[in-house]
């Protein structure tokens, strides 16, 4: 006997907090499963005019801290991390500034892709009025 869950649930502390999970049942064993949302093509062209941005030694796996930064709020950390393809935003935000410690002087600083605040308002402003 399996058992399906209907819900899953993310502590209001949690990183994960304001992250949009997808819901879907696997047509083999009849199984309800979860998953990270999908990023949109449009975080693409969010890309395109980003400000690169070089991480701090105290935002290294700290998206919030640098979705505060630059939206004066923590909870678009998700934004940053699907413009940047992070899967894993911890780890990958780890691998990065690993990788620029272990290389040539010359790699310089770890950066990431943050995306205009008027990109993300309009964004926001959008999946607003389609959920309504």
């Amino acid at each position: 006997m399996s058992t399906k869950l209907n819900s899953v649930t993310i502590t209001p502390y949690s990183m994960e907090k304001d992250t949009i999970l997808q819901k879907g049942l696997d047509a083999n064993t009849d199984l309800l499963w979860w998953d990270m949302w999908e990023r949109p093509e449009e975080f693409l062209d969010m890309a395109s005019d980003a400000t690169v941005y070089q991480i701090k030694s105290n935002q290294i796996a700290r998206l919030d801290q640098i979705s505060y930064d630059f939206y004066r709020t923590p909870r678009l950390w998700w934004l940053i991390a699907a413009v940047n393809d992070m899967l894993d935003p911890f780890g990958d935000m780890i691998e990065m500034v690993g990788a620029t410690i272990g290389a040539a002087a010359l790699a310089g600083p770890a950066k990431i892709l943050v995306p205009k605040k008027s990109r993300v308002d309009a964004y926001l402003r959008r999946q607003t009025r389609a959920q309504s």
